[in-house]
This record gives structure tokens, C-alpha cells and sequence, in this order.
């Protein structure tokens, strides 16, 4: 499997002077394709921001990232917005549905700025609906749903332009325990039947084992 992760020592700092807070000390490891890895650390170790980087939503400071080969250092904004609706799906403990927009609207959302269709992108998320069995439920609006339901919406919503990589940050976090096996298998399930490359940013270790492989932070580095 070739590398689609490649960290090397990624500084990141916030502020400067005697305000600077180093939140990245020199991280360092690979990610191959269609791996399942969850990050692991206490609160303040760096989790959050190194999802950042990965994601292409934050630079480092220094050190090299790479993303599927890609120096992504080297892009202007534009392309690494176009990188980011190409290649990555994100999936967040708070869901961020749009609340005026049914569930089958919402699902459809990233699709709207790649010129395609309407009807060819409401079609497509009944298709992503129905792979996360909430085809029966895409007239609803978020405040009719369920919290799981609402995560699998939003897992729905990240998997429909085929990404290569999902990216979750504490997925399970406002999640009741009964549910949350159930979005893990969901998580699963595309790392395993749609060979996405699977990061999970979690402090939880029921998440965690669901990974094959755990990185674990304290005070921005790896241990």
C-alpha cells in the first residue's frame, strides 16, 4: 500500500514571543492507504490541531506534510480547498447539519460546487442515505432526528464524493454508549467494503479498539 499520510516533523505554533503556545513539537509517522488509525491523548495534547494539518484545514509552522504525495506547503488556497472536496471527508462530534435543510439537502451539500446537476445530486444522497440505512428518513430536518441518526447523516455526507481519506474528530463524543458501536461499525464499514483511509481522533478507548492502529499524543509529540 502506498503512503497517502506522510507527517515529518510538523511543528505548530500559535502567537508569538513570550505568548507563543507549541501546540506540534516534531511529529513524525506515516499513514498507508485504507489503514484504520485512531489518534489517541489526554485534552491538550495536540489531537485537534494535528487533524488540522492532516485535513488541510491548518499549515504547520515547519516540518514537511504530505498528502498522498502531495507537499501540501507548496498549494495556494484554492487548490487546497479543491484538495480538500476531492480527497477528504470530515465527520465531527457535533454533526454540523444545516438546520433549515432536510437530511437529503444536507447529504447533498458537497456536491453543490461541483457542477453537477440537482437531480443528480439528490440522487446520489439517497444513495449515500440508504448505505447508511436513513433512506426512509431524508425529508426529515436535523431537529428530527436522533443523535446516531444525525451521525449518520453526517457520515453519509462525508462519504459522498468517494473520498480517499474520512477523517473523524471524537465521532462518538455526544453519542449515548448504545449508539455508539453502531456508528463505529458504520465507521468500519467504509474503511472496509469502500477502501477510504480512516483517521479517528478520539480520547475514548471503546473507539480506539476499533482501530488497528493507535497514535498517541502528549504535549504535541508522539509517545
Amino acid at each position: 500500500m502506498h503512503v497517502v499520510i506522510s507527517c515529518k516533523d510538523i511543528m505548530k505554533v500559535f502567537g508569538s514571543g513570550e505568548a507563543a503556545v507549541q501546540a506540534l513539537r516534531g511529529i513524525s509517522f506515516e499513514i498507508k492507504a485504507a489503514e484504520n488509525v485512531a489518534i489517541m491523548g489526554p485534552s491538550g495534547s495536540g489531537k485537534s490541531t494535528l487533524l488540522q494539518v492532516i485535513g488541510c484545514l491548518d499549515l504547520p509552522t515547519s516540518g514537511q506534510y504530505c498528502l498522498d504525495g502531495v507537499d501540501v506547503q507548496t498549494l495556494d488556497d484554492d487548490r487546497l480547498s479543491e484538495l480538500r472536496g476531492q480527497y477528504i471527508g470530515f465527520v465531527f462530534q457535533s454533526f454540523h447539519l444545516l438546520p433549515r435543510l432536510t437530511l437529503l439537502e444536507n447529504v447533498a451539500l458537497p456536491l453543490y460546487y461541483q457542477d453537477i446537476e440537482k437531480s443528480e445530486r439528490l440522487e446520489k444522497a439517497q444513495e449515500a442515505l440508504e448505505l447508511v440505512r436513513l433512506g426512509g428518513r431524508s425529508s426529515h430536518k436535523p431537529h428530527q432526528l436522533s443523535g446516531g441518526e444525525k451521525q449518520r447523516g453526517a457520515i453519509a455526507r462525508a462519504m459522498i464524493h468517494k473520498p480517499r481519506l474520512l477523517l473523524a474528530d471524537e465521532p462518538t463524543g455526544n453519542l449515548d454508549s448504545g449508539v455508539k458501536g453502531e456508528i463505529l461499525d458504520y465507521l468500519t464499514l467504509m474503511n472496509e467494503t469502500q477502501n477510504v483511509t480512516l483517521v479517528m481522533v478520539t480520547h475514548d478507548d471503546e473507539t480506539a479498539a476499533r482501530a488497528k492502529r493507535i497514535i498517541n499524543l502528549k504535549d504535541g509529540k508522539v509517545v
